[in-house]
């Protein structure tokens, strides 16, 4: 292995990504591309073009796709060796690859410099059943070959231990990083004039790829129940997916739609989110959920499906990781529902879940001091993941 060079030449660093859009993981590679630079020498290698709803990167970026067109076996020698290449002639010290192909490329590269791979989902979840058996099989017989693997949550690393045998000392726990200065300014922008009537004080607000995983059929049923409480409420979805035209037909069904609005992709969605008054995650798995920690970041209470992983360990720090909530749970930091059990787009009766959904989003407009307390302790908690505190671990990691 290269010895990294310290003194006056900083280290080199590669980022091994398949895209720079729209994704959570791609957002944590941004902010760490840009907190790095001080630091070290940074360069993006991406799998793709870049596009303009990429998130911005300071460094060298260097697209390693030739647009020609190759089936998955063929495409994984191919990328390995334009890894390989660029990461020797430009005497790279420690490549960082984020997500399942890139992490399968960073292992598979023959280099003799310091890989760590970042596994940015709870796995079992995401690759539960048949599906995912390349994957699963990745996870458990190539992993362990990176010199480091970087988890968001405690609840992942065990995961990734009790399922796929990978050896607990190879794990190290980093949190993700949020430039909450930076955050704090993009709040402060004004809305279009024509969005301004969705922002009336019983607003809610999700962000989020509109995707299976996310379970916003589950927050637009629940979201009709309130309407009956909190006739002025609204509801706003920020995000782009495949699954926008049957959310689109279930709002419509439920004649929810001068009520709710999917906003798509926004590039600055943090002057929306802080016009809002409560933040929901409907998720059914998540990694370390961006989304949340960032509508805490902007002074929102927040209510979530205690999914696997992250918003336990966000919002109930001084819990057991391995419990899961049966019942509405006031945590400390926020409001944990139990998780919603099967997607739900026809049936006309609420499930229990999206019943306690609806009650919490209630209680918390109805009763003041519950509202104004979990302001307060959204601010506070989301301090413990500035990015600041977050690229010292990453250093370390780095220079190991």
């Amino acid at each position: 292995m290269r010895e990294i060079k310290y003194g006056k030449e900083k280290p080199k660093v590669a980022f091994l990504s398949a895209k720079m859009s729209l994704g959570g993981a791609e957002r944590v590679i941004s902010n760490l591309v840009n907190g790095l630079s001080s630091e070290v020498e940074v360069h993006t290698l991406l799998l793709s073009d870049q596009t303009q709803h990429d998130y911005p990167l300071g460094g060298t970026v260097v697209s390693l796709n030739d647009g020609k067109k190759r089936s998955r076996l063929a495409e994984i020698p191919y990328y390995c060796s334009k890894i390989k290449k660029y990461v020797e002639e430009n005497e790279i010290d420690c490549i960082i690859s984020f997500m399942e192909y890139p992490n399968l490329l960073n292992i598979l590269t023959p280099l003799k410099i310091r890989k760590v791979i970042s596994v940015r989902n709870f796995m079992s979840e995401k690759w539960k059943g048949n599906k995912g058996l390349v994957w699963k099989l990745s996870f458990k017989y190539l992993y362990k070959r990176a010199d480091i693997i970087v988890v968001p949550t405690k609840l992942i690393g065990k995961d990734l231990v009790d399922n796929y045998k990978i050896p607990h000392d190879k794990l190290k726990l980093i949190n993700n990083p949020y430039e909450l200065e930076k955050l704090t300014r993009n709040t402060m922008e004004d809305i279009p004039k024509e969005h301004e009537h969705w922002f009336n004080g019983s607003t809610i607000i999700t962000m989020g790829n509109l995707s299976f995983a996310k379970g916003h059929c589950h927050l637009i049923r629940s979201f009709a129940d309130v309407k009956k409480q909190i006739p002025a409420a609204k509801l706003v979805i920020l995000g782009e997916g495949g699954y926008r035209n049957k959310l689109k037909h279930l709002i419509e069904d439920l004649n929810l739609s001068n009520d709710v609005l999917l906003l798509g992709f926004q590039s600055n969605p943090h002057k929306y989110i802080n016009k809002a008054d409560i933040y929901v995650l409907s998720s059914y798995y998540e990694g370390f959920p961006n989304a949340l920690a960032e509508a805490m970041a902007c002074g929102l209470p927040v209510i979530s499906t205690d999914c696997k992983s992250g918003p336990r360990e966000i919002l109930a720090p001084d819990k057991d990781i391995n419990v899961s909530t049966s019942k509405i749970e006031y945590a400390k930091h926020g409001i944990l529902i139990p998780v919603f059990k099967e997607e739900c787009f026809n049936e006309e009766e609420l499930s229990i879940e999206e019943s306690n959904l609806a009650r919490a989003i209630i209680k918390l407009f109805e009763e003041e001091s519950l509202y104004k307390s979990y302001k307060k302790q959204s601010s506070e908690r989301v301090q413990d993941f500035h990015i600041k505190n977050i690229l010292n671990n990453w250093l370390k990691e780095i220079n190991s």
